[in-house]
């Protein structure tokens, strides 16, 4: 659960296969029940849910403490809770909002209020202890890998907190939890840029014993988080593309899921060609007629589910307050076509391009509501009623 089980799941709200995102909801609300009692047992903490790394056909929640570079990881649920808020952004179905989302959020939350503690020498709050998945560093010669304050586990707490006070303001309540929520996210420890420029794993500059290690834990936050973003935190994203090009250029351990991940993070980062590029020569290279691609011996489905996701976001992106038209098209994509393509806001979006231009496109509006649309800089807003569709040219 530190990628995999959620990145089957990447693409089922872009890909317009909303129901098929239901099992990842049941697995989560079943484990979110378990993961009280590992909480308040394992991890001393008056209130919450919590799970491990892995879980079995009985949301088996407690962490599994055979190595801890992955075994200690306490935010693999709260990630899970994030699929519970993308489902409700590209349906606004308030109903799920309230009965489904809001209580795994509210449990996930209220742990991390319990959990964090200030770090001594800034006073901010951090998780921990803790490891960055599955990465470790060298201290003093030997390899360790549990911290305080790791950008994984900070981002996902931020994301968590931000969840769960964005679903409670959109449903009118205010109480002593949402105050408590929004002081601990106030107070949170965030990452910052070292000095080679790239986005720290871990609150200190630490030399990792695999520079080229398979996971991108640290920048969750760009993908598939969104508080790091091209419109808002553009030094971030520069952190972020400077991480992520140390790893590609250190034999970086390609592999199964963590393929579907990195062409994402590209297609996020508006790197279509890179992206395309990945899945032509590690991807498609390496998988069975059935899409699968090895990983740690056997075969996995993460990539599977994450290169559908790249291959959407490259021509469809909704994470910021715009929907970005053709974001990441590649070169080699000069003329194309697609449908029902889905965006956050409940929107579906047929589209046509030819020599790299787009040049129709069509909006569905299921709900209704303000569309916020951005082709190469330009920018339209277009008020919208619920099961109306509208033809718009840039």
């Amino acid at each position: 659960m530190n990628v995999n089980i959620q990145e089957a799941y990447w693409f089922a709200e872009q890909a317009n296969l909303s129901e098929c995102h239901e099992p990842i909801f049941t697995l989560t609300e079943n484990l979110i029940k378990n993961g009280k009692e590992t909480a308040q047992v394992m991890f001393g903490t008056k209130r919450g849910s919590v799970a491990g790394h892995r879980t079995d056909a009985w949301f088996y929640a407690p962490p599994t403490f055979l190595k801890a570079h992955w075994g200690m990881s306490i935010t693999n649920a709260a990630w899970l809770c994030l699929h519970h808020m993308e489902h409700y952004r590209y349906t606004l179905d308030k109903e799920f909002l309230k009965t489904r989302a809001l209580p795994v959020l509210r449990e996930t939350a209220l742990f991390f209020v319990d959990w964090l503690v200030p770090d001594p020498r800034s006073g901010k709050l951090v998780s921990g202890p803790t490891a960055s998945p599955e990465n470790r560093f060298k201290v003093n010669g030997k390899v360790a890998s549990l911290t305080m304050g790791c950008t994984y586990d900070q981002e996902i707490i931020w994301n968590t907190f931000r969840d769960f006070l964005e679903a409670c303001k959109i449903l009118g309540i205010s109480n002593e939890e949402t105050v408590e929520v929004e002081a601990s996210m106030k107070k949170l420890s965030m990452p910052t840029i070292a000095n080679d420029g790239r986005l720290m794993e871990w609150t200190e500059e630490l030399e990792e014993t695999e520079p080229g290690h398979r996971h991108i834990s640290h920048l969750w936050g760009m993908m598939p988080g969104n508080r790091i973003t091209q419109d808002k935190t553009p030094h971030l994203v520069d952190a972020v593309r400077k991480s992520l090009d140390y790893r590609l250029n250190h034999n970086y351990h390609a592999q199964g899921w963590s393929l579907g991940w990195v062409t994402s993070m590209l297609a996020r980062l508006k790197e279509g060609d890179k992206s395309l590029d990945m899945m032509q020569h590690n991807y498609f290279t390496k998988a069975y007629p059935n899409m699968f691609v090895d990983a740690h011996g056997r075969p996995q489905v993460g990539d599977m589910m994450g290169v559908p996701l790249a291959m959407i976001e490259l021509i469809l992106q909704s994470h910021t307050d715009y929907i970005d038209l053709l974001p990441s098209l590649p070169t080699a994509w000069k003329d194309g076509k697609v449908t029902g393509l889905c965006a956050r806001g409940a929107f579906v979006f047929d589209m046509e391009w030819k020599a790299g231009k787009l040049i129709s496109t069509n909006i569905k509006s299921l709900k209704g509501g303000k569309c916020l649309l951005r082709y190469e800089g330009k920018v339209k807003e277009l008020s919208t009623e619920a099961g109306k569709s509208y033809q718009i040219t840039f």
